[in-house]
């Protein structure tokens, strides 16, 4: 169906106007979940060679879910020094269902965050810091209380951290369900003579 409303095609709602704002999350949305390549990214951001598709763009790429996109988005967020670009990767990185891809930076942006932070003016900085925050991965809360435990933590930077951790104890909690069904069903499975 996203396909083919971003082709404009049948089985667009009559009256929907498919303008860039949408044909860019509509890619957005087939780039995580693995159904637009790079060529289709960046014809489209021929389409759209604004400084918003330019970073529409780089969204598309970082959503992606190969470990090539994510170490490019990766490598952009903490050294790029065009601040857009930096926020529009770590806005995308993080897509629900891609954690065996994304798990292993969630400790890495630990340590990355001093690099994420120089070079850039504080306010860009921060929001980088923020939205760079690792998301449905629940093992970057020990790291994040470690950090936030310090003494010379700078406020600004103490506030993105502790809320990207409030929001990733929220998420955690709120799949916690899910996690007790999908437990109950394996179990019930392994018992059920008929399912083994």
């Amino acid at each position: 169906m996203l396909r083919a409303w971003l082709g404009g095609g049948a089985g667009t709602p009559d009256g929907l106007s498919i303008d860039a704002d949408l044909r860019w999350s509509l890619l957005l949305r087939l780039a995580a979940l693995g159904d637009a390549t790079p060529e289709e990214i960046t014809a489209e951001e021929r389409r759209d060679p604004s400084a918003k598709g330019a970073e529409r763009a780089a969204a598309c790429r970082a959503a992606r879910p190969a470990a090539e996109a994510k170490a490019a988005a990766w490598d952009t967020l903490v050294h790029d020094p065009n601040p857009r670009l930096a926020v529009a990767n770590a806005e995308a990185f993080w897509q629900p269902g891609q954690e065996a891809l994304t798990d292993p930076y969630a400790e890495r942006y630990f340590a990355d965050v001093p690099a994420m932070l120089e070079g850039r003016y504080p306010l860009a900085a921060l929001k980088v810091v923020r939205f760079a925050f690792p998301r449905f991965s629940p093992r970057a809360l020990a790291p994040a209380e470690a950090m936030l435990r310090r003494t010379d933590l700078d406020p600004l930077l103490r506030r993105e951290i502790a809320d990207g951790a409030d929001e990733l104890r929220r998420w955690d909690r709120d799949r916690a369900p899910d996690r007790d069904l999908d437990r109950d069903r394996d179990r019930d499975a392994e018992q059920d003579p008929v399912t083994r």
